[in-house]
């Protein structure tokens, strides 16, 4: 297995929950944004 980051960008929120889902699945490390400045934030961090 995998823990390589991934980060989704989606405004809908069933979108994210299934992307999300399906990525732990298969051990991504999965971080969710649903606009551009909140996924910029999140790869300041």
């Amino acid at each position: 297995m995998t823990s390589e980051p991934i980060l989704i960008i989606d405004d809908n929120a069933q979108n994210l929950k299934l992307a999300k889902v399906i990525l732990l699945a298969e051990g991504y490390d999965v971080r969710t944004a649903t606009d551009a400045e909140h996924a910029l934030t999140i790869l300041a961090n």
